[in-house]
């Protein structure tokens, strides 16, 4: 009933990876346990045989004991695999799973880092308008200057001009950083792609590890 609710209960990349690292311990110390079993038996086999020869024997194993000894490790070997196959093929699920989590989080990032280039780049775009409009104007604005300095003989435009210049240096550093900006986010959208090729591959790798494992146990 436990093991449903937290079924049930939303996981996270972390909580599976939690889960994934208490699996792995779990088939450790049950392979320890049941391979202490195994050895132990093996010596307490071994005793007895020597026990139950003959002093005089020259050949201590026989064709029979051998084959019995043999049969009975077999035996143990398949005990053994039961118990470990099972969670290990838990423990290929859970890896499945987070690799499936983690893809899905980097696709989701990816999906948002291009809103956000998109929406850099249009402004970038925006800023160019501007910068082509604030050349415009400036040669609007030198113009009349001009016709003034010969009508009038003053330069009345000096303000204007201060204030161009200033719009023109707001706008080209704010057009440098949002490049900064488009090439981190780009950068970050490459090594997002890397990721995804190489959760590929672990996908691909853990389904053919769990397959070898059904057909044929290690």
């Amino acid at each position: 009933m436990q093991d449903d609710k937290q079924n049930n209960s939303p996981l996270t990349s972390h909580n599976l990876s939690d889960k994934i690292i208490e699996q792995q311990n779990q088939i450790k110390d049950k392979s320890n346990s049941l391979y202490k079993k195994l050895k132990a038996d093996e010596a307490s086999e071994s005793t007895s045989l020597r026990d139950n020869l003959s002093i005089v024997t020259r050949h201590p194993k026989s064709p029979q004991s051998s084959e019995q000894r043999a049969s009975q490790k077999l035996i143990l070997h398949l005990k053994i695999k039961q118990e470990i196959v099972p969670m290990q093929q838990k423990l290929y699920a859970l890896q499945y799973k987070k690799v499936q989590r983690d893809e899905k989080m980097i696709l989701e990032r990816q999906r948002d880092l291009q809103l956000e280039c998109e929406k850099l780049y249009s402004e970038f775009s925006e800023m160019s308008e501007t910068d082509s409009k604030i050349e415009e104007n400036q040669g609007s604005y030198i113009r009349k200057q001009k016709l003034m300095q010969k009508t009038v003989g003053v330069d009345p435009t000096e303000e204007l001009k201060q204030e161009i210049a200033t719009l023109k240096l707001q706008n080209e550093s704010d057009k440098i950083k949002i490049t900064r900006l488009l090439d981190i986010r780009q950068k970050e959208s490459n090594r997002n792609e890397q990721q995804q090729a190489l959760l590929r591959n672990r996908v691909k790798e853990l389904e053919d590890e769990n397959l070898m494992l059904m057909v044929f146990p290690k």
